[in-house]
């Protein structure tokens, strides 16, 4: 289902607004502003209300509300000065004054786009999600296999991030192959991520030009530039998708901590809680020790089998252990130990779960310990 608008149509599902067979670019924000006004239209919405519900009530600027409201208007065709579709009560709030129509079917999507994802599973989990697609390509007439085998192992090497999910390279080119920019095909797989870049090869020279992307704003957040010799044409790829590999493993993680932080706490998943204390651990403050303990806590009980989950709260005990004198260091070691092991029956895989052991046998008798388990999360 989703709601016309004269020319527009809002699709909740997709959250995207199309006008005719072209997409509109909307930031998440002013779609949910926009939705919420059509989801409540007869009435006046007031400025608190939208606050409440689009921002989770964080204090916000009235510019910042303006702004988002002029976003609004933009995308639907509409401006301050005529208001045909949103009109401005002073002192009130908004009105949703556009006559609205639902439509049971999304047929105003082009038919390129209904079809661009037939036969993809499109059950993204609720964790960090990317896609990497394939890269464009400049030169020689091997510079193709190049791409692929780089793409390849950017997807081999991500995957085996164990916190991170990576959609199937097919599904990536199946889209691309219908037209869809990376962008709005990350959006049809339901990603939060999508990586993309080109490949160019002259003489023994190769460069690759990569760049990490947010789906639903199409922002950039991280982009680079590799240009290496091709002696060891096998050598140097390698190296290359290690780096691009580290880059996004680190960009990623550190945006879904900003996440984390500004998601109002009854709203978070397993996921979403466990970065948050992981954020704070960082803090290295004994303050936050007790929100620490209540989100790893929340997590584990979204998520009981989660090695992340446990081995933050081993860091939690690691931590204590270290810093806090005056309480009782040999139990919160032998906790911080508990949680460790814990965490490395759960995913043995997990880099962090062997840190999280290795970091406690730093701290025991016998330090010589922490090498197997240091070694193995390298």
């Amino acid at each position: 289902m989703h709601y016309q608008l004269e020319d527009r149509a809002l699709f909740p599902s997709l959250r995207e607004v199309w006008n005719g067979k072209k997409r509109i670019s909307v930031e998440p924000k002013v779609f949910d502003l926009l939705l919420h006004l059509v989801k409540n239209r007869g009435r006046v919405v007031e400025k608190d209300e939208l606050i409440d519900e689009i921002w989770c009530g964080r204090a916000i600027s009235d510019a910042a509300l303006s702004s988002a409201v002029k976003a609004a208007r933009q995308a639907m065709g509409d401006s301050g000065a005529t208001q045909s579709v949103i009109k401005t009560l002073h002192g009130k709030g908004f009105r949703l004054v556009g006559r609205v129509e639902e439509v049971e079917r999304d047929e105003a999507v082009t038919d390129a786009s209904n079809d661009a994802t037939a036969g993809i599973d499109l059950n993204v989990p609720s964790q960090a999600s990317v896609a990497i697609f394939p890269f464009e390509t400049i030169g020689e007439s091997q510079c193709k296999i190049l791409a692929q085998a780089l793409s390849q192992d950017i997807t081999v090497g991500l995957a085996r991030t164990r916190w991170l999910f990576v959609t199937s390279g097919s599904s990536a080119r199946q889209l691309q192959a219908n037209g869809l920019d990376a962008n709005d095909a990350g959006r049809r797989l339901g990603v939060r991520y999508v990586l993309r870049g080109s490949v160019i090869q002259f003489q023994n020279r190769l460069r690759l030009n990569v760049a990490l992307s947010e789906a639903d704003t199409e922002a950039d957040i991280w982009a680079e530039t590799f240009d290496r010799k091709t002696e060891d044409v096998l050598q140097t790829m390698q190296d290359v998708a290690n780096s691009v590999v580290t880059f996004v493993e680190n960009e990623i993680h550190l945006r879904e901590r900003r996440r984390a932080v500004l998601s109002p706490i009854a709203s978070l998943d397993a996921w979403a809680a466990c970065h948050r204390a992981i954020d704070c651990l960082y803090r290295f403050s004994h303050h936050a020790y007790d929100e620490v303990d209540q989100l790893l806590q929340h997590a584990s009980r979204l998520d009981p089998s989660c090695a992340r989950v446990t081995a933050a709260r081993s860091f939690l005990y690691w931590q204590k252990a270290f810093f806090e004198g005056k309480m009782d260091r040999g139990g919160a070691m032998d906790r911080a130990i508990e949680f460790a092991q814990e965490s490395v029956v759960l995913d043995p895989h997990d880099p962090q779960s062997h840190w999280a052991l290795g970091r406690t046998a730093l701290m025991s008798d016998y330090p010589a310990d922490a090498i197997p388990s240091l070694t193995t999360a390298v």
